[in-house]
């Protein structure tokens, strides 16, 4: 007994489907594979950081002088506080010496034993 062709024709396509979703389900299990998945991050990662560099020297270039400014800025507001600190802390030292007898703070060194003895 044979098929009619509509049933056939019927087979033919749901067999193509079949090779397309196949085929789409690998291409998906080798894009979600760790190793292809760290590869593609690690390319977009050297790409935006390439393209940044680039965008920065362009700007290095076109104003030099706000760049060094906006640089000394940000030096400025990580070493600040630190340098305001240590000289707290020194303030504090030199008062807690301030406030110490000179007797107390430094004693005075033994003398030399005599000469020809």
């Amino acid at each position: 007994m044979t098929e009619p062709q509509g049933v056939a024709a019927a087979r033919a396509n749901a067999q193509q489907a079949k090779s397309r979703m196949l085929g789409t389900v690998d291409a998906i299990k080798a894009r979600l594979n760790p190793g292809s998945v760290a590869e593609d991050m690690a390319g977009r990662v050297k790409e935006r950081a390439s393209a940044a560099v680039e965008q920065g020297v362009a700007v290095v270039q076109r104003e030099p002088r706000a760049v060094a400014a906006g640089a000394a800025g940000l030096f400025a507001l990580f070493i600040t506080p630190k340098l305001i600190r240590s000289l707290r802390r020194r303030c504090k030292q030199k008062r807690a010496r301030a406030k110490v007898p000179a007797t107390v703070a430094s004693p005075e060194p033994p003398a030399p034993p005599p000469a020809g003895s």
